[in-house]
């Protein structure tokens, strides 16, 4: 068992609902079960709950209502096993969910609060009720397009879990109802499948806003933006207010909504969306997203200012100072791309480091062994291809019959996590770990990469990442991670041009730590000033008939066993 292995999920929604039935009042509580005892920030854990138990737990917090013994009449607070807070009604517990006790309003309920509930919930359900009557006016053929463009993202996809009142909608794991790599489409149980064969007019209402907000979610950015609403409400309201603020994010003022049904402003707003994030790209914008593994929330937003060379750490700096052209970073007319491409040009015909198959090699781990100590690292990785020349279609072999074993992943050690593992074996044996799951994901993001998503001798991929990420408490729903402590992450896409075509996530850049303190900003906008450089010598590499054949579980063996 590994040194660096953690609880994992259950086990922290289990400890979170036994610190919140300590609470003395219903607030303190609340607050503990929505951030899972502060894993989550509060702003984003209440979004999970609906507009009702908003206002019911405003008015609990508002009124200093105590917290009473499970099992009592009144509205319960409970925790799910997905880390969702919910506030119900007698007799509605959800099932498996920890019971964390009963609001006890010490004498009457506020005057108002039934109203003002009442008013909430007909609210939201008017607007869902709408959302399924527009639907249910288009064509059938295009309500099967929207489900069929649903399914295609989800089953490509990281996992997603997301809420509409009160039901879950994910392909993770045990909480499966979308396709996924739990859940076949076809299988019993799956929604998607369900829904494509029943009139819309006989779908909840639920489901029907599940359906209309993916696709505006889908029509707004890149298919991955499913994932901003892991963990909160996919509700009319919220959907609106997301997507107006991501349009102030890139420098554009939402429209006015006029008179048209919910669903079609909602449309329209993700059409401008998409189209205000176009100019953004265009004038240069660097999107990056925000990770929290406790819920799978992602967000994205602009990094400002950019990164660049000048926010490469001095350490590489004079790394590449010793290997190659001498005071580059000094010199107004070099560029990056002319220090990879002398880099390129030493590297191949300099003979190999001792304990490497070739210079190149021992450069690359050199050049990741700095950067994880500049970074206090625990570790730095980087994955791709062993042999490019193996990416290109023959009369005798496509590149979709290639194998994990076809890519590497270099990973390096920063000294102190070294240490702190001990022995050698088990850093042999976590380093290994590492690698071999990073040469899966270059398998699996490979038909995305060549443009062969259609291929049918490949049906199992994911979409190649093109977003820089930090990422906290990781390790919770992956196992690799839960077993391996990769709690705090840094990933850095790299894409480079081959056969005539940009090749979206070929490579990345990795930086993890087991323990506190988190990646901030500055530790993102230097990793993507090292990814940019690692980029640009891949780029130049390229050009080279390369072949890696270091960095395999055998050679990590070799090198610390």
């Amino acid at each position: 068992m590994s040194l660096l292995r953690t609880d994992g999920f259950d086990r922290l929604v289990a400890a979170a609902a036994d610190r919140a039935r300590m609470c003395a009042f219903a607030g303190e509580c609340a607050k503990i079960a929505l951030t899972l005892d502060g894993h989550l920030p509060y702003a984003v854990a209440e979004k999970a709950l609906t507009a009702p138990e908003r206002l019911v737990l405003e008015a609990a917090i508002g009124a200093g209502a105590g917290l009473g013994p499970p099992g009592e009449a009144g509205e319960t607070l409970v925790l799910t096993p997905t880390g969702r807070m919910r506030i119900v009604a007698d007799g509605s517990v959800p099932d498996d969910s920890h019971l964390l006790g009963v609001i006890d309003w010490r004498g009457s309920r506020p005057a108002g609060l039934a109203g003002a509930v009442a008013g909430a919930l007909r609210h939201v359900r008017d607007a869902l009720r709408s959302v399924r009557d527009w639907l249910a006016a288009l064509p059938a053929a295009e309500v099967s397009r929207r489900v069929a463009g649903i399914r295609y993202a989800v089953e490509h996809m990281a996992p997603v879990l997301l809420y509409v009142g009160d039901r879950v909608y994910s392909n993770l794991n045990r909480f499966s109802n979308l396709p996924g790599k739990s859940l076949e489409y076809g299988a019993p149980g799956c929604l998607l499948t369900r829904l494509a064969h029943t009139p819309v007019a006989e779908w909840a209402i639920e489901d029907a806003a599940f359906v209309e907000g993916a696709h505006v979610l889908l029509l707004s950015g890149p298919p991955v933006r499913i994932e901003e609403f892991n963990g909160v409400q996919l509700v009319p309201d919220e959907l609106a207010a997301f997507l107006a603020a991501q349009m102030g994010r890139y420098g554009h003022t939402p429209p006015v909504r006029g008179n048209e049904p919910v669903a079609e402003w909602l449309e329209r707003l993700a059409a401008e969306c998409a189209a205000a994030r176009a100019r953004a790209a265009d004038a240069g914008a660097l999107f990056c997203r925000e990770i929290n593994g406790i819920n799978l929330h992602k967000r994205e937003f602009v990094l400002r200012p950019g990164a660049s060379h000048r926010d490469v750490p001095h350490e590489l700096i004079e790394f590449l100072d010793q290997v190659g052209p001498r005071g580059w970073a000094n010199q107004p007319d070099t560029t990056v791309d002319d220090l990879a491409g002398e880099l390129a040009r030493r590297l191949t015909a300099s003979p190999a480091t001792p304990g490497f198959a070739s210079a190149f090699e021992g450069f690359l781990h050199e050049f990741l062994r700095i950067a994880a100590e500049a970074l206090a690292s625990d570790v730095s990785m980087s994955r791709g291809p062993r042999d490019l020349r193996q990416l290109r279609a023959d009369a005798h072999r496509s590149p979709m019959s290639l194998t994990t074993g076809s890519f590497f992943c270099c990973v390096a050690a920063r000294a102190s996590f070294a240490r702190l593992l001990g022995d050698q074996a088990e850093l042999a044996r976590t380093l290994s770990a590492y690698s071999a799951r990073m040469r899966f994901n270059s398998w699996h993001y490979l038909p995305h990469t060549l443009a062969r998503a259609g291929d049918p001798a490949r049906p199992d991929w994911f979409f190649a990442p093109t977003m820089p990420d930090v990422t906290e408490w990781s390790d919770q729903h992956h196992t690799g991670h839960v077993a391996f402590g990769v709690r705090y992450a840094i990933r850095v896409p790299l894409g480079i041009e081959f056969d005539g075509a940009y090749r979206p996530g070929m490579y990345d850049l990795r930086f993890m730590r087991a323990a506190e303190p988190r990646f901030g900003r500055a530790d993102l906008r230097a990793a993507i000033a090292v990814g940019q450089l690692l980029a640009a010598i891949y780029q130049a590499m390229s050009a080279y008939p390369y072949v890696i054949t270091d960095f395999s579980t055998e050679w990590y063996r070799r090198r610390h066993g």
